[in-house]
């Protein structure tokens, strides 16, 4: 039962305009094993810094770019698409 649980953490960081802090959060990210962290989903809060260039370059499997054409406010529901079922979430903001 615990290797299940492992294998379906998904981490969600939402970023906007902060490119470089974005590049050290998702390489600390990426260095977890695969078998314990399934996916990280960035959503790109409308950034104007090449973010969105940034991350369509990006090729590990287990990162789902989702790009944003306006700034979201914190509190508005946003559900993201490519999220996968999972037991436990986590929310980074890429600071």
């Amino acid at each position: 039962m615990e290797n299940q649980t492992a294998s379906r953490l998904v981490a969600i960081v939402v970023t906007h305009n902060r490119l470089s802090q974005l590049k050290t959060t998702l390489k600390r990210l990426l260095e977890s094993p695969a078998q314990h962290l399934h996916k990280i989903v960035v959503f790109n809060n409308a950034s104007t810094d090449g973010t969105g260039s940034w991350l369509d370059h990006q090729t590990d499997p287990r990162l789902c770019a989702l790009h944003n054409a306006q700034t979201l406010a914190a509190q508005e529901d946003s559900k993201p698409p490519c999220a996968t079922p999972s037991r436990i979430l986590i929310l980074i903001g890429s600071c």
